[in-house]
This record gives structure tokens, sequence and C-alpha cells, in this order.
């Protein structure tokens, strides 16, 4: 009889599985799509003092998503981003800015966390030059 039992709930429990996950695959995913995730300002001249740049978002899912916080790594870059959610469909951006305060090559990247638990990476490299 245990055996009879452990065969069915072997049978049962990944047809289960599958019918439950087929349920979710009509649903979209949610979270929000980076239209750039990279940018090159070039060469920057110090007396400049800030280098600003927007990076567009998307947000591709059913569900209002928030970006939650900005991760910079250093005090020489700045994120700003949008405070209320970005609805289904629309669009927000994300701004940020780095201070020319170094002359030299520079390659620095920008983790963004959002209410769908995402993790996006921004990446900005450039030279700053007198």
């Amino acid at each position: 009889m245990k055996k009879l039992v452990f065969c069915l709930l072997t049978l049962l429990l990944p047809v289960a599985y599958m019918a439950a996950n087929n349920d979710l695959s009509d649903k979209k995913e949610k979270g929000l799509t980076l239209l750039e995730n990279k940018h090159d300002y070039g060469k920057i001249r110090k007396k400049d003092k800030v280098a600003v740049h927007e990076f567009k978002v998307r947000n591709d899912g059913d569900t209002p998503v928030a970006v939650v916080h900005i991760s910079t790594g250093c005090h020489c870059v700045k994120g700003e981003y949008p405070k209320e959610p970005i609805r289904p469909g629309e669009e927000g951006v994300i701004t940020i800015q780095y201070k020319t305060t170094n002359l030299g090559a520079f390659n620095k990247r920008i983790r963004v966390f959002t209410s769908a638990d995402q993790r996006l990476i921004l990446t900005i490299k450039g030279e700053v030059v007198k």
C-alpha cells in the first residue's frame, strides 16, 4: 500500500507543478526594461564640473513598478529616479551625474533596485581632461 501511495505521489506532483506553472505563463513578466544600459561621455572637461546622462526605462509588465534604490559605489556618481511607480506601458528616466573632480579615464557601474525585485545595471564611462 505504501508503494502505491508513493508511486501516485511521484506521478501527480510533477503534473501539479506543471499545471501551476501553466497558469502563471499567461501573465507578463513584471519589471522594468532599460532602453539603454551604457553611456560613453567621451572626453569631458574638468571645468564642466558635472556630466549628466538620462537613461530611459519602460515598464513592460502589467503592474506598476518603482525604482526603490540606486547604488553608485562612489561619491563621484549621483543618481536620481522617479519617486512614483512607473505604470505598465509607461516610461521613466533615471538621471546619472558624474562629478568631473579627478582627471583621467573612468568606468562606473550603477545598480538600480526595483520593487519587482530586479537589479538593473547601468554603466558609464569617459575621460576627464583639463
